[in-house]
């Protein structure tokens, strides 16, 4: 996921990501682990928690990329406007 956000291909992270969260609920709502796959279990979800948090940080990087494209758009509009009158 966190290399697919890395390249700018968001639809896959959202694919992945439901695919992710489908496997976990999998996982989650099995039996009891046994007691020697619980530090296993907790090193792989520290590992999702900074991979997850890279991923937000990407996101809002993008989210405010998109927001400065369409604010220039916009400020492109008005003076398209503005001279066209």
């Amino acid at each position: 996921m966190l290399d697919k956000a890395e390249a700018g291909i968001w639809e896959d992270v959202i694919s992945l990501e439901a695919e992710r969260r489908e496997q976990m609920n999998a996982y989650f709502s099995a039996e009891e682990s046994p007691p020697d796959a619980i530090a296993a279990i907790k090193v792989g979800i520290e590992t999702i928690q900074k991979l997850d948090a890279q991923l937000m940080q990407l996101g809002q990087t993008q989210k405010k990329e998109l927001s400065r494209v369409l604010q220039e758009f916009g400020q492109g509009k008005k003076a398209i406007q503005a001279y066209s009158h």
